[in-house]
C-alpha cells in the first residue's frame, strides 16, 4: 500500500538539500510542481497565495513532491525555525493526513533539549504522541509515524548547511579548497560577510562551478553533483538519510 510521508524544514536551502539526498542515496525521484497524481489528503501542503499589507500578492516556496514506486515524499520549508516549531506547522499539520511527518531543523547555538521541547508544545496540540518523542527518534506509537532531526546530529551545535559543507570537503576535496580560498580573499579585503556567513559563502561559490549562474539551492538540489554516494555520505549525512529512511519505513 502506497505511503505518504511530509517533512518539514527551515528554509529553502535545507529543503534542496533533503531532496538532493533523498534523490542521490535514496531512489526517489522528483516530480515537477504539483503532481496530478499526488494523494488528495495531501494537497494543502501547497499555499495558497495571499496579498500582503500594500495589497501584493506574496508567494511561499512551494514544497517538492518525490515518487519511489508508490510512496509520495513532499519536504516543504516553512521560513524559518519559529514557523516549523511553532503554531504555523501545527496549523498546517492539522489540515493535511500523512502516514509519517519529519520534522527537520538547525540547532544553531541553542542545547538540542530547548529545541525538543518547542517541538513537543506544539505538535502535542496535534499529535498526543509528540510528547514521546526525543530529538533523532521515531515515534510508530499512534498515527502519523511522528519523528524529529535536530541536525547536525542531534547533540552538538550547528546546521544542516554546515553537515553538506562537510560532505562537499569529504567528496570534492579540491573544489572545496579553491571555494574556501575565495572566501578567504574577500575576508582579507574587508568584505564583513566572509566571516559571518561562511559556511553559506563557500557552499555558494562550490554551486556557482556546479550549476553556473543558479541559485544556491538549485545547486543544492543537485545531490549527484555534490554528495556522490551512500558510502561516501559523512557521519552527520549519513544519519540525517537513515533517519528519513526510518521515517519513510513501512
Amino acid at each position: 500500500m502506497a505511503r505518504h510521508t511530509v517533512i518539514l524544514c527551515e528554509g529553502a536551502h535545507d529543503q534542496a538539500t533533503i531532496v538532493g539526498l533523498c534523490e542521490t542515496c535514496a531512489g526517489w525521484n522528483r516530480r515537477k510542481g504539483k503532481p496530478d497524481a499526488l494523494p488528495q489528503q495531501l494537497e494543502k501542503i501547497f499555499p495558497n497565495p495571499k496579498r500582503d499589507r500594500l495589497g501584493a500578492w506574496e508567494f511561499e516556496y512551494w514544497p517538492t513532491c518525490l515518487q519511489r514506486n508508490e510512496d509520495w515524499l513532499v519536504i516543504r520549508n516553512l521560513g524559518g525555525v519559529d514557523a516549523v516549531l511553532g503554531s504555523k506547522a501545527a496549523l498546517l499539520l492539522q489540515q493535511i493526513q500523512p502516514d509519517a511527518v519529519g520534522i527537520i531543523v538547525d540547532a544553531d547555538d541553542q542545547p538540542t533539549e530547548q529545541r525538543v521541547q518547542l517541538f513537543k508544545q506544539y505538535y502535542v496540540t496535534v499529535y498526543g504522541h509528540a510528547d514521546s518523542v526525543e530529538a533523532g527518534q521515531i515515534s510508530s506509537e499512534d498515527e502519523p509515524r511522528l519523528g524529529l532531526w535536530i541536525c547536525p546530529n542531534n547533540a552538538e551545535h550547528g546546521t544542516m548547511a554546515g553537515a553538506a559543507r562537510q560532505q562537499i570537503e569529504a567528496t570534492k576535496p579540491d573544489l572545496s579548497s579553491a571555494a574556501a580560498g575565495f572566501v578567504n580573499t574577500t575576508r582579507e579585503l574587508g568584505w564583513p560577510e566572509a566571516s559571518r556567513r561562511e559556511t553559506k559563502m563557500l557552499l555558494g561559490a562550490l554551486h556557482q562551478v556546479v550549476s553556473p549562474g543558479g541559485s544556491l539551492a538549485t545547486g543544492l538540489f543537485e545531490g549527484k553533483c555534490w554528495l556522490g554516494s551512500v558510502s561516501d555520505l559523512v557521519k552527520d549525512m549519513k544519519g540525517l538519510a537513515d533517519f528519513i529512511e526510518a521515517l519513510v519505513a513501512a
